[in-house]
């Protein structure tokens, strides 16, 4: 895990700059599996369904 925050900080920040990226989305998508994403938005669909 560590060597993710290593490399994902070592990408220049003009990447990000260019993309509209933060590094926070890097790190969320490189450390959460498929069903772990999927169940977060299929979670927050259904608070937004229900607000």
């Amino acid at each position: 895990m560590i060597g993710i925050y290593k490399n994902i900080k070592n990408i220049p920040d003009k990447v990000f700059q260019k993309t509209g990226f933060k590094r926070e989305d890097i790190i969320f998508f490189a450390t959460m599996g498929d069903g772990d994403y999927m169940q977060k938005r299929f979670d927050t669909s259904v608070k937004m369904f229900n607000a």
